[in-house]
């Protein structure tokens, strides 16, 4: 992780004057991420040094190195004695005490993804009242950490007010978020941050799940889907690729992928790191359930031509300084161009607070921290735009993969700048769009308006019923005296049909009998 802390307690500066950026490499503090993580983020932090030098003349920038010394030993030894804030505090405070001139500025880097990580170092930096910056999640939208900045490649945040503007934009009451535990370091946060968020923000209501997918088979994958489809159709899904084509083709087979669902996945960024959201099925794309996930992630930097030599020239790098060559056609790690921006744009900050002409004792790390909010950085890696918070937001998409010839189509889009979802594309979908609410008579067939409905059914059937009884009746008593006005014709003393007599019923009366009513004549 890049991070930086502005040291607000010593120095004047001028504008004439330029200011002394020291980088203060800490990467050998976090033991377990040092070989995974700095060859890749090491090419970033030393392009970004060689161009603050060219772009901001007077910055003067140094590098040194900071060493934990519970990273010597083993592993376990690292988890027991590690105590990153004793370090960084001696560090500090023995640059004070040795006389020597110190930095106005102080940049540590740090290599690493996990968030807890920095909170140490967040705590020394709250403390000292001076800015943190780093490339992994903070939680500076709750103002918890008022000096800590991010220029995260992890957009948690920012997916979880996607969910919110979708389930509001679509008017989906209920939504089911679902995660599984033994996916990696992101999904785990991101799945708790989201559930507290959409909790407190979103008035849909929720149905909060997880499963364990090293553990589930078929059947307990049928069994959630099941349970799911009793409560909502909008299932937001959390973990890697391989369990949520277990959890689709389940549903598959509960008819559950018809379009009348909607599954929809996040990822931070496109890597084999967390699967493949891509499936193709040419020769059964009808049966295929996937026509029914769609997945947010980051929009697409324009891969310009600046932009294309700089990542040749970290890949090259890599390999001749760092001894970590890429595959041929390996992309490079988010990561890599994060820890380039951080250096940057802090940067950029240093040489406005220079050439304000203000004391950089008059800025404090909350002062400077706030030189970040409400702006876009425009580099060479893209934009980089900051919300009112100081939270790093990023365009993201809402994307589909075609079925039949994989590509990755974005239909819409959140814009950073604005907040406002757009379409972006043509969303093919295999129903009615957007999925309904709920089924028309509710999950499990007790909807209000199908009582209603039912009740009113009974009602009028009972009263259609008792008229066509009672028509049948009078027909059949029509009839019966109808015909026997007939069979009684002759009498001498005939009076009209419907004047009945109870003589007529009586037993002594002589009957002529027909050969069949088509003798009879009504007249």
């Amino acid at each position: 992780m890049a991070q930086g802390l502005v040291n607000s307690s010593i120095v004047t500066t001028t504008t004439g004057l330029p200011i002394h950026v020291e980088i203060v490499n800490i990467a050998l503090m976090y033991w377990p991420l040092i070989m995974a993580g700095y060859p890749r983020l090491g090419p970033a932090f030393d392009s970004a040094t060689e161009e603050i030098a060219a772009t901001f003349p007077s910055l003067n920038v140094t590098q040194v190195y900071l060493k934990d010394s519970s990273t010597e030993g083993t592993f376990d030894d690292w988890l027991t004695y590690y105590n990153p804030e004793k370090t960084l505090a001696e560090y500090f405070f023995a640059a004070e005490k040795s006389g020597r001139t110190p930095p106005n500025i102080t940049i540590f880097l740090m290599t690493g993804v996990v968030a807890e990580n920095s909170l140490p170092t967040a705590q020394v930096s709250a403390e000292l009242d001076t800015l943190l910056m780093t490339i992994v999640l903070c939680p500076v939208a709750e103002g918890i950490w008022p000096t800590w900045r991010t220029v995260t490649v992890l957009p948690i945040m920012t997916i979880s007010r996607f969910y919110q503007v979708m389930l509001e934009r679509f008017h989906w009451s209920h939504f089911t978020l679902i995660w599984d535990t033994t996916a990696n370091n992101f999904f785990t946060m991101f799945a708790d941050a989201a559930h507290n968020y959409l909790a407190k923000n979103s008035k849909s209501q929720m149905m909060y799940l997880n499963f364990n997918s090293q553990i589930y088979s078929a059947a307990d994958y049928a069994h959630v889907m099941l349970k799911i489809s009793e409560y909502s159709r909008v299932i937001l899904y959390a973990g890697h690729s391989e369990p949520l084509q277990a959890l689709m083709t389940a549903a598959a087979k509960l008819n559950m992928t018809n379009g009348e669902y909607v599954f929809i996945a996040s990822l931070p960024f496109r890597h084999a790191l967390f699967g493949t959201f891509q499936w193709k099925s040419p020769n059964q794309s009808s049966d295929n359930p996937f026509k029914c996930l769609l997945v947010i992630e980051p929009t697409p930097v324009p891969a310009t031509e600046e932009l294309t030599e700089m990542e040749h020239h970290w890949k090259q790098m890599s390999k001749e300084k760092y001894n970590l060559t890429y595959g041929q056609d390996e992309k490079l790690n988010p990561y890599t161009a994060s820890a380039y921006n951080g250096m940057m744009v802090l940067a950029q900050v240093a040489e406005e607070l220079r050439q304000s002409g203000s004391n950089l004792t008059n800025f404090s790390g909350r002062k400077v921290a706030a030189a970040f909010n409400n702006r876009t950085f425009h580099l060479k890696t893209g934009k980089l735009t900051f919300n009112a918070d100081g939270e790093k937001i990023p365009d993201m998409s809402l994307t589909q993969t075609d079925p039949i010839s994989g590509e990755i189509k974005g239909v819409m889009e959140l814009e950073a700048s604005t907040g406002l979802l757009v379409t972006t594309g043509t969303l093919k979908w295999p129903a009615e769009w957007p999925v309904p609410n709920e089924p028309y008579c509710g999950y499990r067939g007790d909807s209000i308006r199908c009582q209603i409905i039912v009740n009113s059914s009974a009602k009028y059937g009972v009263a259609l019923g008792s008229t066509s009884a009672l028509v049948i009746v009078c027909g059949m008593l029509f009839f019966s005296l109808r015909s026997r006005a007939v069979f009684h014709c002759l009498r001498t003393d005939y009076e009209s049909w419907w004047r009945l007599e109870l003589e007529y019923y009586r037993p002594k009366k002589t009957v002529i009998c027909y050969r069949s009513y088509a003798d009879i004549r009504f007249t």
